[in-house]
């Protein structure tokens, strides 16, 4: 397998590009690499939830992709015709941008249902996760313990 380096681009997205003023949607900031510092200007919307961390990678004909991100929940303050500048983020000391957006929020007020709205947008476990029981939990705590005592001695 090959991994991709040093390709570094900032992907910025949204659920939407055409909303209703207090409309819940979803703001993606995907990298491929490990950043921190992300900034972005909010000036016009607020943050409902968020951040949330996501991660993904796939293997294409031998190159392994990694994708790490942030995920916000928001809702636009005002109307019009609005464009986010594109945000920035720290990558080994470099400053890597983003795209920008452009995005149309209708002068109406959200009349739909809200946390109908903002429960499609968050995070939910893997269809194939398994909760765990308390009494299988307890069990796994105590294996650990046990492991650890084993080899102290």
């Amino acid at each position: 397998c090959i991994y991709k380096i040093n390709a570094q681009s900032l992907v910025m997205t949204m659920s939407s590009t055409t909303v209703d003023i207090g409309e819940p949607l979803e703001l993606k900031f995907s990298l491929d690499c490990k950043g921190d510092d992300l900034k972005f200007d909010s000036t016009y919307f607020s943050v409902l939830h968020g951040p949330y961390n996501f991660s993904s990678m796939s293997v294409t004909k031998g190159v392994v992709s990694q994708i790490y991100g942030l995920k916000y929940l928001i809702e636009f303050k005002i109307g019009g015709t609005l464009i986010l500048e594109p945000a920035t983020v720290k990558v080994n000391n470099k400053i890597i941008q983003s795209n920008k957006i452009v995005i149309h929020v209708n002068n109406t007020i959200y009349k739909g249902d809200r946390e109908k709205k903002l429960d499609e947008f968050k995070i939910k476990p893997h269809p194939s996760a398994t909760p765990i029981s308390k009494e299988d939990l307890v069990k796994m705590i105590d294996t650990l313990g046990n492991s650890k005592k084993t080899k102290t001695k």
